[in-house]
């Protein structure tokens, strides 16, 4: 009898442990991590989009995970170095590059280009997901963009037409001019064109348009392995920059941050200024009574006009176990009920990568018209692994201008030489 006790103990163990593994077998978890959802976003994912993507896929469970700016990279960082990354992550426009660099992230080339809504990406905005050997490597979500802002009624008090901004780099230092203010001592009490420079980033997204309007590039576009920073193009759009503070006069050197640049707007403190959507979503949101006085409007050009637009990636992790349910989890986001265009708006106004999205987008907030017109013009820097230290060391070299310590010809110089001397130790070959 204890035998045969025995026997169906053993038989009902088995057959437990085979249905638990084939309940395990039939549900796959997909993690996805993304950087710098609000509380309406977070609801949003969790209340629509994952339930959505769930009932579609029977058995697929999506365990959501929202991140901050400032604890994204540590939290990743940490799962790769436990072998354990997230199936999904967001990732900084172009820090993806440098995840593929370290083989984390999966090649996404043939995923993207048999994609139907490829060709409806803004063409610029692959540049920061593609690495050396051409391979798309991350996916851009939401694009943040560095808008041309100004105050209208500034506009109209120095006698300007507030419907009429400035369309090249003449008018907008004869514009700049008109409209600063200065106390008894000479300083700066009204910036007539303010730079965004709390920090060297800020300042090298400032002034990196007036280079690109005057067609001038960081590094030689055919190998991205010598630097041209120190090329006439490049100079002279350094060297408008500087003359705005040094020459024209037109803003003091006090670098102030994003929530900053907010409240100097408010306050009437500068007239007009290139920034992150950031800055526009603030105003809207802690001024609402003064938004008739915003105006946005195409950047100034030279030879052309551009601005600098970075944002977020979405990357797949090469060590997902799923990463077909993770891919078919992207598609679902981009083109399901405009859940991406809403989160855009949630998020702190970025743009949609993708151009049929712009209807929906201005409608929802007409003012978004001028930032996707924009996007027409957008620009980024050579997505090379060490594109930070190029930026970093051009900055220095920026701001030993500024404050007089050398003219952008000598400082250039000698960055372009800093900057070959660390390419030239460098293993990678451009392919495409």
């Amino acid at each position: 009898m204890k035998k045969h006790s025995l026997a169906l103990f053993v038989v009902l163990m088995v057959s437990m442990l085979l249905a638990a593994s084939v309940s395990a077998a039939e549900t796959a978890k997909i993690r996805v991590w993304i950087r710098g959802v609000n509380d309406v976003a977070t609801r949003m994912f969790e209340e629509e989009v994952i339930p959505g993507f769930e009932k579609l896929h029977p058995g697929v469970e999506v365990e959501f995970r929202p991140l901050t700016f400032a604890n994204n990279y540590i939290e990743i960082d940490t799962a790769i170095a436990a072998g354990n990354p997230p199936d999904i992550m967001t990732l900084g426009r172009p820090s993806a590059l440098k995840y593929a660099d370290k083989g984390v992230l999966l090649d996404l080339t043939e995923f993207v280009k048999s994609w139907d809504r490829y060709d409806d990406f803004y063409e610029f905005t692959w540049t920061d997901s593609t690495d050396m050997n051409g391979r798309i490597v991350s996916l851009p979500v939401w694009l943040d963009e560095n808008a041309f802002i100004y105050n209208k009624r500034l506009f109209e008090e120095a006698g300007l037409d507030p419907n009429a901004p400035p369309e090249t780099w003449e008018d907008l230092a004869s514009y700049a001019q008109k409209m600063t203010k200065y106390d008894a001592q000479k300083r700066v009490t009204q910036a007539g064109f303010k730079l965004n420079w709390g920090d060297w980033m800020g300042l090298l997204q400032s002034v990196a348009p007036f280079v690109w309007q005057n067609g001038g590039t960081f590094l030689d576009e055919k190998t991205w392995k010598t630097a041209t920073v120190d090329q006439p193009e490049f100079v002279e759009g350094v060297q408008f920059a500087v003359d705005l503070l040094n020459k024209y006069k037109v803003d003091n050197y006090k670098p102030w941050g994003e929530a900053n640049a907010t409240q100097s707007w408010i306050k009437g403190q500068f007239a007009m200024q290139v920034n992150n959507t950031g800055v526009l979503r603030d105003i809207y949101g802690f001024a609402p009574d003064r938004i008739h006085e915003v105006g946005v409007a195409l950047p100034p050009g030279r030879k052309t006009r551009a601005t600098f637009v970075g944002g977020t990636d979405l990357g797949v992790a090469k060590a997902s176990k799923h990463p077909e349910l993770a891919l078919e989890f992207i598609k679902y986001l981009y083109t399901t009920d405009s859940y991406l265009v809403r989160l855009d708006q949630e998020i702190g106004w970025q743009l949609s990568p993708l151009k049929s999205h712009k209807e929906a987008s201005v409608k929802a907030l007409p003012v978004t018209e001028v930032l996707y017109d924009t996007l027409e013009y957008g620009k980024s820097f050579e997505p090379i692994p060490e594109n930070m230290d190029v930026r970093k060391r051009t900055a220095e070299a920026i701001e030993e201008t500024i404050y007089g310590l050398s003219t952008p010809e000598q400082a250039l110089k000698q960055a372009a030489k800093d900057i070959n001397k660390m390419l030239q130790k460098t293993d990678w070959t451009k392919k495409f």
